[in-house]
């Protein structure tokens, strides 16, 4: 593996930061996270990915740098009670780089790993483990391509469903202004930019010394990695947690299906459609009044999504 042209030094926790996050990854409970835990989930998330056996994964680059977010957002826009949290995985290679829930990328490595060769067994007992810790939300149901088919371009990939198969492809251009303001984060030194993009305005800090033009979601453009972004009224906000340089060779794998192309504001309506999919799956569902209530609640409040139209 080619050595980067910049030391990654480890993450350090800080304890002042102009940014009012201190740098600490907000804690959730078990028993919250037991609560995420259904079982139409889990079928769904086991029946689509042994399904996804029979279709193959391309290596599309090398990767060179992995960073972890965590992806702070409200569900519901019009309530500040339905908090819910991501871990996202962005990895960089020396053409093009991915972004997704840390559960896809280890579900899609998983899955890789059959396709070479693994033992289909193994494969599914993996992906069980995987089914019962904590699923993607449907708010996070994508892989982000960025440079991907081409320059200055990004790939949007989600798979929200088997009925609900859809692939944005944009440019991947932002406009940013960079501010004189500085601040420390995780050990870096950053500086402040702002942006305006899909119907939200947007703080970022950045810092150069990591100079690769990456960052969480569709962000990019900088003149280094982005540490922490958070639109104005605090409804979605990423901050890094780690960053790593592989010590093993790892592949950003590119998986194709037969996906819709949709234009984003599409994509968003897209979304609340796929509910109702899911909603006619709760309905038949053999279970308690008390718990398929639960369920379309928590189906019902996924209504605000990152980009807005």
């Amino acid at each position: 593996m080619n050595a980067l042209p910049f030391s990654v030094i480890k993450i350090r926790r800080v304890t002042a930061c102009k940014t009012g996050c201190n740098c600490v990854l907000f804690a959730y409970s078990d028993s919250k996270i037991k609560m995420m835990k259904a079982l139409p989930l889990i079928v769904f998330f086991l029946i689509y990915s042994a399904g996804c056996f029979g279709q193959d994964y391309k290596v599309i680059d090398t990767v060179r740098l992995t960073c972890e977010y965590e992806y702070y957002f409200q569900q519901d826009s019009a309530s500040k009670n339905t908090p819910a949290y991501q871990n996202m995985i962005l990895q960089v290679g020396k053409n093009y780089s991915k972004f997704c829930t840390k559960t896809t990328l280890l579900k899609d490595s998983i899955i890789y790993a059959k396709q070479v060769g693994g033992s289909s067994q193994s494969i599914m007992d993996k992906l069980v483990k995987i089914a019962q810790g904590s699923p993607n939300n449907l708010l996070c149901k994508y892989e982000i391509y960025k440079n991907y088919p081409q320059k200055v371009f990004l790939t949007l990939n989600s798979l929200l469903n088997r009925d609900y198969k859809f692939q944005v492809v944009q440019t991947a251009i932002i406009d940013w202004s960079v501010d004189e303001r500085d601040t420390v984060i995780c050990g870096y030194n950053c500086n402040m930019a702002t942006t305006s993009y899909a119907g939200r305005r947007y703080v970022a800090w950045f810092t150069s010394e990591i100079p690769v033009s990456e960052g969480p979601y569709k962000f990019n453009g900088l003149p280094g990695l982005i540490l922490y972004i958070m639109d104005d009224q605090k409804q979605h906000v990423f901050k890094i947690i780690s960053i790593q340089q592989p010590k093993l060779v790892r592949q950003i794998l590119y998986y194709d299906d037969n996906y819709l192309k949709v234009s984003p504001e599409q994509y968003v309506l897209g979304i609340q459609k796929s509910k109702l999919y899911t909603r006619e799956f709760v309905m038949g569902l053999s279970t308690t009044p008390e718990r398929r209530a639960r369920a379309l609640y928590n189906l019902d409040i996924k209504n605000n999504f990152i980009e807005r139209y």
